[in-house]
């Protein structure tokens, strides 16, 4: 889980040394098209997601400027990066994302 209490930019940076780590060891980047669904899926129903068109029912597909409100990241964008997880733990998907 990530440490809510890291500034976005230091989160941000967190994440970029994870992805170039996870590179170095050849581990996936991009999260699997199915581990990608699954997790826009539970955001969707979230009550801690920020919709980018205020107005929108849960269960919506996620758009590219929607906003999770715990940690602060663009919903689309996290969920695509393998070693990204959520911060309320609502991801479940500890399995290989290749």
């Amino acid at each position: 889980m990530c440490n809510c209490n890291q500034t976005k930019t230091e989160s941000f940076g967190t994440a970029v040394v994870n992805v170039v780590k996870d590179a170095i060891g050849g581990k996936p980047i991009k999260a699997s098209q199915v581990v990608l669904s699954q997790r826009l899926t539970a955001c969707s129903h979230c009550e801690r997601l920020k919709r980018y068109y205020s107005g929108m029912p849960d269960g919506v597909a996620i758009i590219g400027g929607d906003k999770c409100l715990e940690c602060g990241c663009r919903v689309k964008l996290k969920a695509s990066v393998a070693s990204q997880h959520c911060p309320l733990g609502k991801w479940d998907d500890t399995h290989e994302n290749a």
